[in-house]
């Protein structure tokens, strides 16, 4: 059996933050793939709260457990999750205007 463990205190620490600098304007906007002028704090929430459950869920997640003689849709599902994760973290680093060169090292694919 296979199964990863991610600290919840770090997406914990990660809403402590946000919500310690509440300063961060309601009013403020972004850019999305699909419509500029996003409500940058509501997709804030929306992405904090998908990391907890995101966290929470990987975190109860087995990998051959035993249940299924030959099936891979377990470790699809968890590889998926875990790209929504990173996902919600490239949109949390949209949202600040900030930059993290070493992200995109996780998944490299040839070009």
């Amino acid at each position: 059996m296979l199964k990863i463990y991610l600290k919840p205190e770090v997406s914990s620490n990660f809403r402590k933050v946000v919500n310690d600098y509440i300063d961060f304007s309601p009013n403020q906007k972004y850019s999305t793939k699909e419509k500029d002028g996003e409500n940058a704090w509501n997709s804030l929430c929306s992405i904090m709260d998908r990391i907890d459950d995101l966290v929470y869920y990987l975190n109860q997640k087995e990998l051959n457990n035993g249940q299924w003689r030959r099936c891979a849709f377990d470790f699809f599902e968890f590889i998926e999750q875990a790209g929504v994760l990173i996902d919600c973290v490239e949109e949390a680093f949209k949202i600040y205007n900030a930059s993290f060169k070493q992200h995109h090292v996780i998944f490299k694919t040839k070009k």
